[in-house]
């Protein structure tokens, strides 16, 4: 676009009704989405969300790249595909497509996990340690979660830090009915019926 005059220097405004229209029709909002999917998103793209798709454009150009490469190199690819830059950009579209398109994104318990943990634990010295798994429903959302150390943490207090943030983080999600267990191993340590549980070892 070609502005002249006293409007040289106005930036490009995108085009929301487009943007939007092109979201709500799931391009650029999966996992997998790919540089062409972007690339459309970008050509309409309102200025305020314009870096977040240029960005993604980019991760998923050297993502594919990554894939083509012979022998394929799997420790790079795994980084790529959870490359923590990655994910925050994909969280800042889903809270642009909601905030600016009315456009509700449902994401799996996993990823909004992540995306809480990222947001509010950054630093908590269990992130690495533990396996997630949620189970779910689509009428009442997540009804359990559960936590699993492969071996037993030190301090053991790290068993009731993920507790205290699972229930936060159920809490938040609308899942205030959900059970709660953290393991060690293949023994539970805690269990709560829900996350008004006190999260505490016995």
């Amino acid at each position: 676009m070609v502005f002249v005059g006293a409007c040289a220097d106005a930036p490009d405004p995108g085009d929301l009704a487009a943007f939007c229209d092109l979201l709500v029709a799931d391009v650029g909002l999966s996992t997998q989405a790919t540089e062409a999917e972007y690339a459309q998103l970008a050509l309409v793209a309102p200025p305020e969300i314009r870096p977040t798709i240029d960005s993604l454009q980019t991760q998923a150009r050297d993502f594919d790249e990554l894939l083509n490469v012979q022998p394929p190199d799997l420790a790079a690819i795994f980084t790529a595909k959870f490359d923590p830059a990655a994910e925050r950009d994909r969280a800042e579209l889903d809270r642009y497509a909601e905030s600016g398109c009315n456009l509700l994104i449902a994401r799996p318990p996993s990823v909004r996990w992540a995306n809480f943990v990222r947001e509010n634990h950054a630093d908590a010295a269990w992130r690495d340690a533990v396996a997630m798994d949620f189970v779910s429903d689509t009428t009442q959302g997540v009804t359990a979660a559960a936590a699993t150390f492969t071996e037993a943490p030190a301090p053991m207090g790290l068993v009731e830090d993920v507790c205290d943030a699972l229930s936060d983080f159920l809490s938040s999600d609308g899942s205030g009915a959900a059970s709660i267990q953290v393991f060690i191993g293949t023994v539970v340590v805690i269990n709560e019926s829900s996350p008004d549980g006190p999260c505490r070892l016995p």
